[in-house]
């Protein structure tokens, strides 16, 4: 999984370096790659919550649950697509950003050296294969 600040790294979330002006290429790329990801994702589920409002207000109490009405709205999402069901209508409202310095957030600060380890190595494969 991909996180951002308000997440602890560990080594099943990967969050990008701190830039405190001393990244190294490996770790400017690392972060550029996964920022490009994430950017991705929450733009999937911007669409998604333009489509299916009822993700904006949907209990965290029963993740199997959660789970599996998350990966309904995808199916759903994914037929009305093959069957050219126009959406943009839809995208406005889904595509809202979140601020992760965003006060209300609750911020987990942990630091897990497994995920140092994996993500300096995830950092390091992507710049042997040139990947930008």
């Amino acid at each position: 999984m991909i996180g951002d600040s308000a997440y602890g790294l560990d080594n099943f979330i990967m969050l990008p370096f701190k830039d405190f002006g001393n990244l190294t290429r490996d770790q400017k790329n690392y972060n550029f790659k996964l920022s490009s990801t994430r950017m991705k994702i929450e733009h999937s589920f911007g669409i998604l919550k333009g489509r299916f409002r009822r993700l904006k207000y949907i209990d965290m109490g029963d993740m199997e649950k959660l789970n599996a009405f998350i990966s309904s709205c995808f199916v759903l999402h994914n037929i009305t697509l093959t069957t050219e069901d126009a959406f943009d209508d839809f995208l406005a409202d889904g595509l809202e950003g979140s601020d992760p310095d965003d006060p209300d957030v609750f911020h987990i600060q942990v630091r897990n050296e497994s995920g140092v380890q994996k993500r300096n190595t995830i950092a390091g494969i992507l710049n042997e294969q040139n990947v930008i």
